[in-house]
């Protein structure tokens, strides 16, 4: 005997199927969440600055340092030639046991010789952080070519998972789509009490020391260039490590409230700035605030490596 299923319409519990449409004063789980968040700033706008500061500083390093295994960076250079009137190296080091960093050094091909045996040639250094890092090489070209002819090098950063560290697809979807692997991968971070977020954070903090390590560039010119939301990772990296002072953000993330109060987002990364619990510490506005960062930043964070 053929079972046959039953019109969607006999399923309904309203007239339309759609109970925020047909109940006066249904409420979503979006409307949950921003008067959570209203809720959220008026509870960290009472706390004393100084206060709101402590916490902010000790809830940033329990998440970025908590679940990390450090290890021996063990830098590589790899020569990789001229290309446009750039010199190119690819550099790779373990950010922690089991996950690896890298990144592409350009510079112009006209500074030639080792810039490292003379400290007077060294040159300052510009980190970019943006979506796919040396993937993402065509679509930021003009952009190196510049900074390079500027008389700066340019390191162009791979967090985890990000350019050739970047997973396998599985369920036959593109790698950073809604339930893609990266998806999947974050989700379980959270599960673990972690998140992408917090741990590319974590490896910007990485990045800065394994610049010190190569001592090959004017340390205290070093520089950031971020493009849209992954200069969070940058921004919050920035609160743990003074020497990050100068960053120069192309479209950023600048109030996470507003991607919760947002009816759509970008499918593409979206789980790569997902960092649960954070809103009950700080947004981005505040971190942007002067005085607030001044402050915030005024006394040397301890380390929880």
């Amino acid at each position: 005997m053929k079972i046959a299923a039953l019109p969607p319409e006999q399923l309904w519990c309203c007239p339309s199927g759609q109970v925020y449409r047909d109940k006066q004063g249904a409420r979503s789980i979006r409307d949950e969440n921003i008067d959570r968040c209203k809720q959220l700033a008026m509870n960290r706008s009472q706390l004393p600055l100084q206060q709101r500061i402590d916490e902010v500083k000790q809830w940033l390093c329990e998440r970025i340092y908590a679940s990390r295994r450090p290890c021996e960076f063990n830098p590589r250079v790899i020569t990789l030639g001229e290309v446009d009137e750039l010199d190119v190296e690819y550099r790779l080091w373990w950010s922690q046991q089991g996950l690896m960093n890298s990144g592409y050094v350009f510079r112009d091909a006209a500074d030639g010789g080792d810039l490292t045996e003379d400290s007077n040639r060294r040159l300052p250094l510009t980190v970019a952080v943006w979506r796919g890092g040396t993937r993402r090489l065509k679509d930021h070209w003009a952009w190196i070519q510049d900074t390079c002819h500027s008389g700066r090098a340019v390191l162009v950063l791979n967090v985890s998972g990000c350019g050739p560290h970047e997973p396998y697809p599985i369920y036959g979807k593109p790698v950073h789509s809604y339930f893609g692997v990266m998806h999947k991968l974050a989700d379980d971070l959270i599960w673990l009490g972690d998140s992408l977020a917090a741990l590319r954070t974590y490896d910007v903090l990485c990045c800065m020391e394994v610049i010190s390590h190569f001592n090959e560039w004017q340390q205290e010119e070093t520089q950031f260039y971020t493009v849209e939301q992954e200069g969070l990772y940058v921004q919050l990296a920035a609160v743990i490590d003074r020497r990050i002072n100068t960053i120069m953000a192309v479209n950023p993330l600048t109030c996470i409230t507003d991607l919760i109060k947002a009816r759509q987002l970008e499918e593409d990364g979206v789980m790569s700035i997902v960092w649960p619990g954070i809103l009950q510490v700080l947004d981005l506005p505040e971190l942007n605030n002067r005085d607030f960062r001044e402050q915030l930043v005024e006394k040397e964070v301890e380390r929880h490596e």
